[in-house]
């Protein structure tokens, strides 16, 4: 278990020091804004309410050290990530690892703050205008988690919102 642990906490630093490295060099060399780590740190600390869905999460309630909470929590998340990389691979993937594992978590990371993280702290990737099909909501509407779920933000339509019966303009 302790062996377990410490790859996942090697990898998972590692892996996601890499991320925030890739982010410097775009933000040094291609002008890409810096991930803002309070306004994630933000989102977590609204979790405990429990608070996942917020129509711009820059105008919800602050707290403090919130930086910290989101970079607390971004290398928590790399190392939770990690941790489910070795759990679900071969044994022995830490000492001779393989494309696939790796890459199928990737995709998912990936997934998890276009169809997670980006709906829970406001406007997202399924909400996109450029993304809209004609007249039926965003074109990745089906794929959202938020479609599944009775959940509203205030003064948002949704297309599950327009789709109800009980539905009242307001």
């Amino acid at each position: 278990m302790i062996e377990f642990l410490s790859r996942a906490v090697l990898i998972g630093v590692g892996a996601t020091a890499l991320l925030d490295l890739w982010a410097l060099l775009l933000q040094r060399f291609f002008k890409v804004p810096a991930p803002n780590w309070g306004l994630v740190g933000r989102w977590f600390c609204h979790l405990t309410k429990p608070r996942v869905l917020h129509d711009d999460i820059a105008l919800a309630r602050a707290y403090p050290f919130e930086r910290a909470v989101g970079w607390v929590g971004h290398y928590a998340i790399g190392i939770a990530y990690a941790g489910a990389l070795l759990a679900f691979s071969r044994p022995d993937w830490a000492s001779a690892p393989t494309l696939a594992p790796a890459l199928a978590v990737g995709i998912i990371t990936v997934g998890a703050g276009w169809f997670l993280l980006q709906p829970g702290m406001g406007p997202d990737l399924t909400d996109h205008p450029h993304l809209r099909t004609a007249g039926e909501g965003p074109l990745w509407w089906p794929l959202s988690w938020q479609r599944y779920l009775p959940l509203k933000r205030s003064g948002r339509e949704t297309p599950h919102d327009l789709g109800s019966q009980d539905h009242q303009p307001g």
